[in-house]
Formats: structure tokens, C-alpha cells, sequence
């Protein structure tokens, strides 16, 4: 199966930044981490096809893999996500919120459609 991995900040020194590629069926998201050479510590956002995702997830074909690293300031144990954590999740939900309100504006125009044709 394909599996496409894109890696972010630090995660691409001495690796592809966006590769696909050819993989088992039934591999987890932390087996393309071990592939990599990648810590689980050295992960702090783990995103499956734009989704929130664990390392324990399956992949399927045609997945994106998109891993970050921590970013500016975050100290280990610290229990705080660092500001730009925080600034790239709430990036995150507003290209969500911004995709289903495109979704619903097209569901509404077909229903007005159907609605004239019938």
C-alpha cells in the first residue's frame, strides 16, 4: 500500500520532507516513525490525513502521514504545549470549521437545486 509521510521543521534533516511510500498492509503510524529513525519523544503532533491521530493508529492506503516535532520552549515534563502548539491547533480547527462550512454552503445550493427541479 502507499503511505504518504510528510515531515515538518527538524524532523526533515537527513530525511525526504514529503515521500510516498510502498508499504505492508497492517502497519502502524509508529512503525513509519521507527522506519525513519524517528523517537516517539522527538513527535509532538501526529496527523493522519489532517486528523488528530496516535501512534497506534493503522494506516491505510493513501494515507498522509504529516509528523511535527515540539516547537520553541516546550520543556520535557513540563506538562505546557508551547504557544506555537497551540497556535497551529487552533489553525487546525479553523481550516477545519472553514471546510465543513464550505460543505454545508455546497449541500444548501444542491437542495435548493433540487428543490427548483422538483
Amino acid at each position: 500500500m502507499k503511505i504518504r509521510v510528510k515531515l515538518f521543521a527538524t524532523l526533515r534533516e537527513g530525511r525526504d520532507k514529503d515521500k510516498v511510500y510502498d508499504l505492508k498492509e497492517g502497519i502502524k503510524a509508529k512503525d513509519v516513525l521507527y522506519m525513519l529513525n524517528i523517537s516517539l519523544d522527538d513527535v509532538k503532533i501526529l496527523l493522519i490525513n489532517g486528523q488528530d491521530a496516535d501512534f497506534e493508529k493503522e494506516l491505510m492506503d493513501g494515507d498522509v502521514v504529516s509528523i511535527f516535532p515540539p516547537v520553541g520552549g516546550d520543556k520535557e515534563g513540563a506538562g505546557f504545549p508551547t504557544p506555537s502548539f497551540l497556535l497551529y491547533k487552533d489553525y487546525l480547527l479553523k481550516l477545519q470549521l472553514h471546510c465543513l462550512l464550505i460543505r454545508y454552503k455546497l449541500y444548501q445550493s444542491c437542495l435548493e437545486l433540487y428543490i427548483k427541479q422538483s
